[in-house]
């Protein structure tokens, strides 16, 4: 359905009934169907992310809360763990969600791996891009970036991150 539909051209498609009362309902039956389709289309995948993302936040708190909390005295390593056992988390190499409880070994440390790789590396490389801002500013003696024309570093300037 196009967007600019007119509601005129509505009536037309989908008012034909004689009772004015049930052309009504039938334009808008049509107009929430076809508005329903392009919702989908359009917001589905926003929806979905977001869904994603709550529920990630939502098992990520579980976690912490387990591993914090768990056995105060220290005599259950595994505390943590059964608090564990019904929170799920995505084996990225499957593509399935897997409960902490069913998890294999393999699955953990793909996990970990992943995160390693897509979360943590990227965090990494911007906070050494930080640093690295930081301490040309702090060698040219500037307060920021913007006073900064031309700068021709000494010796023992640190390395540029990638």
């Amino acid at each position: 359905m196009e967007v600019s539909m007119t509601l005129r051209h509505l009536i037309d498609t989908y008012g034909a009934d004689d009772d004015d009362a049930q052309a009504a309902k039938n334009v808008l039956t049509a107009l929430l169907r076809d508005y329903l389709d392009l919702a989908e289309l359009m917001l589905l995948p926003v929806v979905h992310d977001e869904i994603r993302r709550l529920r990630r936040n939502r098992n990520r708190r579980a976690e912490d809360r387990a591993f914090k909390d768990g056995d105060p005295s220290g005599a259950d390593p595994l505390a943590p763990l059964r608090a564990l056992r019904n929170r799920s988390f995505l084996d990225p190499v499957a593509k399935v969600m897997v409960t902490w409880g069913a998890a294999t070994p393999s699955q953990h440390d793909r996990r970990a791996d992943w995160l390693l790789h897509t979360k943590i590396a990227p965090l990494q490389r911007s906070v050494e891009r930080h640093r690295y801002a930081a301490q040309m500013l702090r060698a040219a003696k500037v307060a920021c970036l913007n006073e900064l024309e031309e700068y021709v570093p000494p010796d023992g300037t640190p390395a540029r991150p990638g």
